[in-house]
């Protein structure tokens, strides 16, 4: 383990540092560019100014908000930052910046600009920046254009290849390859910019943008060489020219073609840009790569083995790209030159190749030219989605062995390969993105039957993973367009046309006017939620009351408008004006209907904040926090999936109880949208009151805590990859990590891939550390990982996170949580998988592993689960897993300065649990409610139950003796004891003999076997103590969850109920009341009245649902005693199957009549295969 360095500048200094070691990721060396740009000016003397503007988008989506966290620094040094509307008219704003040498400008001598967005802003800002390059740029400006590229498609509808656009436009590209490079490069790019007269465009993909390094600042640099040359006799001189009109804008065409662009390229090659990194005498192959592909071809030829003396010794030579338009053509020359091939690392459109093989057609023995095909004209390298190390290796191992007549390289790529070919033990379910918690979008993307939705650009498109009959979706701003040109030929008579509103104020009010124009019959559904969450959760620039939209909607044409809204403004317009309504969301299915009638244009604005936003304003204190929380009461409860089917929120989480599955609220992630509150359930209750104790910090932590053995590192590339689940903290981790590396002194480099995955999928982070400067891929390598935190085993166990793990190196710490995806939640008929296939999937695949309930401990300890990451970075230090300091640690969550005394204590509670495992029992003692059964006592059982269980008792005597017998012993006892309290001591007594019959067989068949006993008495006691209003009452207010609430928030709490009564349901209620704790009344009375249930004076017997569920008890009584004349062992697993089948018997009213009718058949089906005597 590192010594503590002294600790480095606070990090509020890392754009203001000149020299010594900084971590910057590629964001915030992007923000930094402009201060070092102004400095540089200042230092020659010159007073300039910087203006930045864009808009929003992956993986550019966080430079306004960090531009935003050093505003006044920026104020300071003059760089203004102004937001753009949409990207063309930001792309305007900026090359203004450019016209200053035509007007008066006292106080600056000029202006250096910076646009950026997402490659589709690029595309529709494309006219917009042909005009800024032809006019060209001020004497002492410079302009760049900086686009976020996304060729993989991980965050965008489209791939996007931006290089086409830029030099369709005339406009350089420059490729940064990591943070470091988005400095040295944009710097080249400004000089560029002000020497040839040229905008210079930047191109950043995730990796730059997400990734980034601890590294060296440069220091102060030498003045870059300005070549001086002729053009037509005459010197280059820029001009500055707007007269954009023939015949002079030929002119001016001219002159970039023939005389930037060669400037361009001469200040290429004077300043060093596209770098041979290695050259030898007698190289046969050259490899040539750009921006993060060349890191990761430096990271190919490590796998492969090929260090720099082998480099020489193969003939092999290196052209990193860094100048992507125009090619440069003295450096490629000099590159290709005695070259028999040529292989180029490229994205999938070939753009780099293409221009390779045509600078070098006309030469002299010009070489082969290789890589989107390969010399057969197959599709080769970027075949791949996504190029990485690995893939390169696999596919460059076998083509350098075979040129080169090299088979270890072969051999190389054949080791990295078997390592895809190792069988899985368990098949993980993907976790794509999903609507967060309470997500508005949640709800308002839902359709009346029959209907059918056009989508659009914003996180309401993740209903296209959804069956939310959303037919297509198009480019931002397009939305609706489609229809117009759609509905006079199809049978179709109304769309619903979904719309946020960051889209709305963007460009999409221009789409609502075209409709009204074009007189097509369609609804557009406004999504009104305050924020671009998709880009982190921004105002959106020229965003408008809603009353305002309204308006402005009216205006346009729209002839009617309905809103799922309370405010005021709103309100107050509806009542002058009739052609707008504001309505309850439970209203909300009623006016989509009712407006798909409408013809014309008509819209419905859904009003609902955030549920990110929501948590973020909560937790900054900028909005209270709700005064009550929602909980489920487990024992209620049927585990039908109703709520999840409702509201689709994953904060419903499936929990395995005795009893099967139920759900619970996970109540971090809640933000109390309260759409779960509709399914058709009584288990959800409002708790007020104290919150729930945490277990004082004395009885868990130890005085004094052993040092860990550091790992056995020789300070070489340490990998460590993190895997969880978008906001939940992954990417905070990494960067606490990074953090803890600066201050011990190390080099890192790291990478945090998210994408939409921030939406509750798959979300990666890698962190890879050095005693020296790292060079090559940020990713974690196949094999490679030394360390894995798994902060969610299922995403741990796919295929791309289990390639990387290696059973001779990987040491790893799980969480013992298993957080559904969203089909989980919204599916109830999926089964859950158990979260110990994964750990064993993940054991099989590591050298150690250590899992731990990382949420649970965090809550019951510090009543923060958001801090179970934290948990688990303690556990993994205290292990001797990191090569990281203590005083780092706790100094990198100092320096964060977030929930500071909470994460500390997390990181203390994650070692005292590692140093002392048995810390977990004493810290989840009564953590959670327990199951009735759960605490059976057999000896009450014996005293209470009389002859019957005394018979029983006989019969469990004749299994195999084990401690599983016992906890069955104790579960019986625990059902019966049960059932007496529901009902009497008669209904109980019955309920022992059924099981009597049921265990003699399974022990005369098998008696080592119990689980067909265990099943039968779990649903029997299940159908036995069905869930009318008697025992609904009873569960609330005596039943194990009502007990464990009160011994973990007090006595004193208050209870609020929302129940929808059966009868008020057959009076035509059709939402749910909430009744506060005057209710409870009632409810004891209910429990006391419970002896009438079955009688004839059982006022609610009559009903079809009760009459049913005294059937089922007689039925399945029925069935077990079938199944208990099956008495050889071959017979159990049909008939524990058979058993188990009643376990879909779940839910209320007619959730359950409807799956009581569909076991019924499925069971006939399968004892009808059965040999019964």
């Amino acid at each position: 383990m590192p010594a503590a360095k002294s600790d480095p500048p606070p990090l509020s200094e890392r754009y203001t540092q000149t020299q010594g070691r900084v971590h910057l990721t590629g964001l915030q060396a992007l923000v930094r560019l402009p201060l070092e740009q102004l400095r540089r000016d200042r230092a020659a003397g010159q007073r300039i100014g910087a203006l930045i503007s864009g808009y929003p988008g992956s993986p550019l989506a966080g430079f306004d908000q960090e531009l935003g966290r050093v505003k006044s620094l920026l104020e300071v040094e003059d760089v203004h930052f102004v937001p753009g509307l949409n990207e063309e008219l930001a792309l305007g704003t900026v090359a203004g910046t450019q016209l200053i040498d035509l007007f008066p400008h006292s106080r600056y001598d000029g202006v250096i600009g910076i646009w950026y967005g997402k490659a589709p802003g690029l595309d529709r800002s494309l006219d917009v920046l042909r005009h800024a390059n032809f006019i060209g740029t001020a004497r002492f400006g410079g302009a760049l254009a900086v686009v976020g590229d996304d060729p993989c498609c991980k965050s965008s509808s489209l791939p996007s290849h931006s290089e086409h656009a830029f030099a369709h436009a005339m406009v350089p590209l420059l490729a940064p390859a990591d943070a470091g490079e988005v400095l040295a490069l944009g710097l080249h790019g400004f000089a560029l910019s002000r020497y040839a007269g040229v905008w210079v465009g930047l191109k950043l993909v995730a990796d730059v943008a997400d990734g980034g390094a601890i590294l060296d600042l440069a220091g102060e640099t030498g003045p870059v060489e300005l070549p001086k040359f002729q053009v037509r006799g005459e010197s280059f001189q820029k001009q500055l020219d707007t007269r954009l009109l023939p015949p002079h804008v030929n002119r001016i065409e001219e002159r970039i073609l023939y005389e930037r662009l060669e400037a361009v390229c001469r200040y290429a090659f004077e300043n060093g840009m596209n770098p041979i990194t290695q050259q030898h005498p007698r190289d046969r192959i050259g490899l040539v790569a750009s921006g993060r592909l060349y890191r990761e071809l430096e990271t190919t030829l490590e796998l492969l083995g090929i260090d720099d003396s082998r480099l020489a010794a193969l003939g092999i030579r290196l052209l990193k790209m860094e100048l992507l338009y125009p090619i440069e053509p003295r450096r490629l020359g000099e590159f290709a030159d005695g070259l028999d091939e040529v292989i180029v690392v490229d994205e999938r459109r070939g753009f780099l190749e293409d221009q390779i093989r045509s600078a070098l057609f006309n030469t002299v023995d010009r070489p082969m030219v290789l890589g989107q095909r390969n010399e057969s004209g197959e599709p080769w390298l970027a075949r791949h989605s996504e190029v990485s190390a690995e893939t390169l290796a696999l596919d460059l191992g076998e083509h350098l062995a075979q040129r080169l007549n090299q088979p270890e390289l072969s051999s190389r790529a054949g080791q990295l390969r078997a390592a895809t070919t190792l069988p899985h033990r368990v098949q993980a379910p993907s976790r794509p993105p999903v609507f967060c918690s309470g997500c508005p979008h949640s709800s308002s993307t839902r359709l009346p039957e029959g209907a059918v939705a056009g989508g659009g650009i914003g996180c309401h498109t993740m209903a296209l993973l959804m069956d939310r009959e959303v037919k297509f979706v198009g480019a931002m701003g397009a939305e609706g367009s489609s229809w117009i040109g759609l509905s006079s030929f199809v049978d179709t008579p109304h769309l619903f046309q979904n719309l946020g509103d960051g889209t709305y104020f963007h460009s999409g009010r221009q789409a609502v006017r075209a409709c009204v124009e074009a007189g097509v019959t369609m609804t557009f559904k406004l999504l009104y939620n305050g924020t671009i969450a998709m880009t982190g959760g921004q105002r959106a620039v020229g965003e408008k009351p809603i009353a305002d939209i309204a308006r402005d909607l009216l205006s346009d044409g729209v002839r009617r408008i309905v809103a799922v809204s309370d405010n005021r403004a709103l309100l107050a317009l509806a009542r002058g004006n009739d052609s707008v309504k504001c309505i309850s969301r439970e209203r909300y299915e009623e006016a989509m209907a009712e407006l798909a009638r409408e013809p014309g244009v008509t819209a419905l604005i859904y009003d609902q904040l955030c549920a990110n936003q929501k948590q973020r304003l909560e937790r900054r204190g900028l909005l209270p926090r709700p005064t009550e929380q929602i909980l489920i009461n487990q024992d209620v409860c049927e585990g039908c999936g109703d709520c999840g089917r409702k509201s689709t929120c994953v904060s419903l989480r499936p929990v395995p109880t005795l009893l099967g599955r139920k759900t619970r609220i996970h109540q971090s992630s809640c933000s109390d949208d309260r759409s779960c509150l509709e399914g058709d359930c009584p288990a959800f209750v409002s708790v007020s009151g104290p919150a729930a104790a945490t277990l004082a910090r004395e009885k868990w932590m130890p005085e004094q805590l052993p040092e860990p053995e550091p790992p056995a590192w020789e300070g070489e590339r340490f990998q460590i990859y993190l895997v969880g689940i978008g906001s939940t903290g992954v990417v905070s981790t990494n960067a606490m990590l990074m953090r803890a590396a600066e201050i011990d002194g190390l080099y890192a480099l790291h990478l945090d891939q998210t994408g939409l995955a921030q939406r509750g999928g798959k979300v990666v982070s890698h962190c890879l550390l050095g005693r020296e400067p790292l060079r090559g891929s940020p990713r974690v390598s196949w094999g490679a990982a030394d360390v894995l935190l798994a902060f969610d085993p299922i995403s741990s166990c796919d295929s791309d996170s289990l390639w990387r793990l290696n059973r001779e190196r990987t040491r790893a710490v799980v969480h013992e949580v298993l957080v559904p995806t969203g089909e989980m939640v919204s599916d109830p008929g999926l089964a859950i998988p158990e979260i110990g296939e994964f750990i064993g999937e993940l054991r099989s695949r590591t050298r150690s592993l250590v899992a731990l309930p990382a949420e649970a401990l965090a809550e019951a300890a510090l009543g923060e689960a958001l801090a179970a990451n934290v948990v688990m970075l303690g556990t993994a230090f205290q292990r001797g897993l990191l090569p990281l300091s203590l005083h780092a640690l706790e100094q990198a969550i100092r320096d964060r300065g977030v929930a500071v005394e909470t994460n500390l204590a997390a990181l203390s509670l994650g070692r005292a649990v590692a140093a002392d495992p048995g810390l977990v029992d004493l810290v989840l003692l009564d953590a959670q409610p327990p199951s009735i059964g759960e605490t059976g006592s057999p000896e009450r059982a014996a005293s209470e139950l009389g002859a019957p269980w005394a018979v029983l008792e006989a019969r469990l005597s004749l299994f195999t003796p084990s401690a599983e017998l016992e906890t069955l012993r104790r579960e019986l006892a625990g059902f019966a004891l049960d059932l007496v309290d529901y009902q009497n001591l008669s209904y109980a007594q019955g309920f022992l003999g059924i099981i009597c019959g049921v265990a003699r067989a399974e022990a005369g068949g098998d008696p080592g076997s119990l689980e067909l006993t265990r099943t039968a008495a779990r649903e029997l006691y299940r159908l036995m103590a069905y869930k009318d209003e008697y025992e609904v009452a009873r569960l609330q207010l005596r039943g194990p969850f009502r007990r464990w609430l009160e011994r973990r928030r007090g006595r004193q709490l208050k209870l609020r109920y929302h129940l929808h009564p059966p009868l008020l349901r057959a009076l035509g209620l059709k939402r749910k009341l909430s009744f506060g704790p005057g209710i409870e009344l009632l409810l004891h009375a209910l429990v006391w009245l419970r002896r009438l249930r079955g009688t004839r004076l059982d006022p609610f017997g009559r009903t079809q649902v009760r009459r049913e569920e005294w059937a089922l008890i007689d039925w399945y009584a029925r069935v077990l005693a079938r199944l208990a004349n099956l008495t050889r062992p071959e017979h159990l697993p049909p008939a524990i199957e058979i058993a188990a089948a009643a376990e879909n018997i779940r839910g209320y009213e007619n959730i359950k009549l409807e799956r009581a009718e569909k076991v019924r058949a499925f069971v006939q089906t399968k004892l009808a295969a059965l040999p019964f005597s």
